[in-house]
């Protein structure tokens, strides 16, 4: 027999988040135990809080199913009972489950799901990384992917994380597929009504740090200066933008003579993005509002933006172009697009990065966001403090600039020691001194 708690509800968001314990107690052990929720978003968890309650003695006593229908018809409580199917279908319309969308395949209810997330965040380049890590890391490790999302088991979810760990990817990149499945399941579970929730208790794998590919200090100030000799193209500018101010590709193919003119300006304005959006490139806000931020224009990166504004200019009047404010810092005058694109130019900078023979910390090929952990690095190595980083990186969290972004170098850590060890004599120096000789505290 299953036996149900009496219930009980809480606030969540703007609605009621309705949870009950079911047991199955068919042995006498009470064991099975598990416990089963309901989203109530159309009711006030404070106004309507007996509504709320009456929904979930609904919601309970619903549950019991078919059982409860044959348990009436037997004690006489049931005298015209209806069909089990009718029962079942009226309690499916009272606790609003959509058998439609939950029979499709968890394929297309995931591709659903990320295409109506990205709907919803205004555009700015969700849809792109969701649906990545969907093609990429969910779908390839994800157990019978064209069954149905009803059928979806915490067995099932068992064997895509075991998948996912044996497949080797980093730490970072198993956890993305998690929270992505545990976000498409939970909408599955609070608006198409699937029950029971097949990630409920089931932990996920952990987000990792991870290896920091950036230049050691003195391989870095070189490259400065052989960027600062080389032919001022986009890649090398975006590549000079990183290492000295820490700009990201996507914001330096947003930047305007407006926001950034050192002769106009003192500072460089960032509000504006290149993003990709259902494979169209487009200018779009920047990702959150503590990424539209002020970097000061220092002496280097004055020096920066001088030189590519006058190439800039010089290409332009070569084509009979003319360049204003809205002209955008890294545009290439001879192509047809005004905006430069993040994938063009990291191509483009693979290549130069390939010819300077620019290797990190790990032993790979630095890209261009490599020269952005390069600079946040050099920040703090250099006093800089992590406040003023968080700012300067545009971060939300500062364990994204602590954890992820700044290194440590060996090196550095060798003169850290060296200037902060204490000068202690020897034990030839004090062994020979009489006891008693050392100084009391």
């Amino acid at each position: 027999m299953v036996t149900y708690s009496e219930g009980s509800w809480r606030a969540k968001g703007r609605g009621t988040q309705l949870f009950v314990y079911a047991r199955d107690d068919e042995d006498g052990s009470g064991g099975n135990r598990r416990m089963v929720t309901l989203m109530c978003a159309d009711l006030d968890p404070v106004a309507d809080e007996r509504k709320v309650r009456t929904r979930l003695l609904e919601w309970r006593d619903g549950l019991v199913g078919e059982a409860a229908v044959e348990e009436a018809r037997r004690t006489g409580e049931l005298t015209c009972p209806e069909p089990p199917s009718e029962i079942v279908e009226s309690v499916a319309r009272r606790l609003g489950i959509n058998d439609e969308s939950l029979a499709r395949s968890r394929r297309d209810y995931l591709s659903d799901y990320v295409s109506m997330r990205s709907r919803s965040s205004s555009g700015r380049g969700s849809y792109g990384s969701s649906s990545d890590i969907l093609r990429l890391w969910l779908l390839p490790y994800l157990p019978d992917p064209d069954a149905s999302m009803a059928s979806l088991s915490p067995a099932d979810v068992h064997e895509f994380l075991g998948r996912l760990r044996e497949s080797g990817r980093a730490g970072t990149t198993q956890h993305k597929s998690w929270v992505l499945l545990k976000a498409a399941v939970r909408h599955a579970v609070n608006v198409d009504g699937l029950r029971p929730d097949p990630t409920y208790g089931i932990q996920g794998p952990s987000r990792s740090r991870p290896r920091i590919n950036h230049l050691d200090p003195t391989r870095a100030d070189a490259l400065a200066v052989e960027l600062a000799r080389a032919v001022q193209s986009p890649a090398v500018c975006a590549a000079r933008l990183a290492l000295a101010a820490g700009i990201e590709c996507a914001a330096a193919c947003g930047l305007t003579l407006a926001a950034c003119d050192p002769v106009s300006v003192d500072a460089v304005h960032i509000t504006q993005n290149i993003t990709k959006v259902r494979g169209r490139w487009q200018v779009g806000p920047t990702k959150n509002e503590y990424r539209s931020r002020v970097i000061p224009i220092n002496d280097e990166l004055r020096s920066i933006l001088t030189d590519r504004i006058a190439e800039l200019r010089r290409q332009s009047e070569a084509l009979g172009h003319a360049v204003g404010p809205e002209t955008f810092l890294l545009a290439n005058p001879s192509s047809d697009r005004p905006f430069p694109t993040p994938a063009a130019l990291q191509k483009s900078w693979s290549t130069l990065s390939e010819a300077y023979g620019l290797v990190g910390a790990c032993g790979k090929r630095v890209t261009l966001h490599d020269l952005r952990h390069t600079f946040a690095t050099s920040f703090l190595a250099k006093g800089g403090s992590f406040s003023d980083l968080k700012a300067l990186m545009g971060h939300a969290s500062g364990y994204m600039t602590l954890e992820v972004y700044a290194g440590s170098d060996p090196e550095l850590r060798r003169l850290a020691m060296e200037e902060t060890g204490r000068e202690v004599p020897s034990h030839e120096d004090v062994s020979g001194r009489a006891p008693g000789s050392v100084g009391q505290v």
